[in-house]
């Protein structure tokens, strides 16, 4: 599916298509070429997953940016993703998102930790 923004346009798959709002010109890392670059295959992924959360959560997050993705892992051996924002308004925020968004951040943008936590 291909999408305009501003004077360029961009090859985008369906899933992300309801995300193209929620992004800023400030967000496409290159305009000028067609294919999505890999961050800016995660920011789509992270924006789709928002567009799809309750009101809270985009009110919530309105305003960060996706910095990098963290894969947590308890002493049960759960996992979780959580995604790191930038500082907006003197806030900091996290949001656990599912697997999918986690395939689409690019590999230097991934961490790993061991947490303790209890699903």
């Amino acid at each position: 599916m291909r999408v305009k923004a501003g004077g360029f346009e961009k090859d985008i798959p369906q899933r992300y298509k309801r995300a193209v709002e929620l992004l800023t010109l400030a967000d496409w890392e290159k305009p000028e070429k067609v294919r999505l670059t890999p961050l800016e295959r995660f920011k789509f992924a992270e924006a789709a997953w928002r567009v799809e959360q309750d009101g809270f959560v985009q009110t919530y997050l309105e305003g960060h940016h996706p910095e990098q993705i963290i894969e947590q892992m308890n002493r049960e051996g759960e996992i979780r993703y959580v995604v790191r924002y930038d500082e907006c308004d003197g806030i900091r925020a996290q949001a656990i998102v599912p697997t999918w968004v986690y395939n689409a951040c690019p590999k230097d943008k991934r961490n790993f930790q061991n947490e303790n936590w209890v699903a």
